[in-house]
C-alpha cells in the first residue's frame, strides 16, 4: 500500500525515493493498455498543457547540520552529503521526484543526463 505523499523533498527518506520511482513506474503500466478514445477536448487540453513552463530543480543530496555548525561554516568548508558521487540525482518538480539522472557538463553549465524516467511520464511517442 503506498504511504502517504510528502508535501516536501525534505520528508523523503533516502530509501523512500527508490519506491517513488518504483511507484511511479508502476503507475506508468496504464500506458501499455490499449488505447481508450478521448474526447477531442482532452487531446486539446494535453496540447495546452505542454507549453505551461515549470520550475525544474536537481537536488544532487543533503545533510543534516545543526544551527550551530551552519552558523559556524567558514569560506572553503566541505559540507558532506548523503549520497555518493556515483548516485544518481534526482530531477524535481514541486517537490515530487519526476526523474533521475547524471551530473554533466555543458559549456560552463551543469546539466543533467536522464537515466531513469517513469514509463508513464515518458508517453508513447517518447519510448525506446
Amino acid at each position: 500500500m503506498p504511504s502517504e505523499t510528502p508535501k516536501h523533498l525534505s520528508d523523503v527518506p533516502a530509501t523512500a525515493q527508490t519506491i517513488a520511482m518504483t511507484e511511479l513506474d508502476a503507475a506508468g503500466a496504464l500506458a501499455n493498455a490499449p488505447a481508450l478514445a478521448l474526447p477531442a477536448a482532452a487531446g486539446d487540453l494535453v496540447h495546452a498543457l505542454r507549453n505551461v513552463k515549470v520550475q525544474v530543480m536537481v537536488c544532487v543530496g543533503s545533510a543534516e547540520l545543526t544551527l550551530g555548525e551552519l552558523l559556524g561554516a567558514k569560506a572553503q568548508q566541505v559540507v558532506r552529503l548523503d549520497r555518493a558521487v556515483e548516485q544518481p540525482v534526482d530531477v524535481v518538480v514541486e517537490g515530487q521526484v519526476v526523474a533521475r539522472g547524471t551530473l554533466v557538463a555543458v559549456d560552463e553549465r551543469f546539466g543533467v543526463r536522464i537515466t531513469e524516467l517513469p514509463v508513464a511520464l515518458a508517453g508513447p511517442a517518447n519510448r525506446s
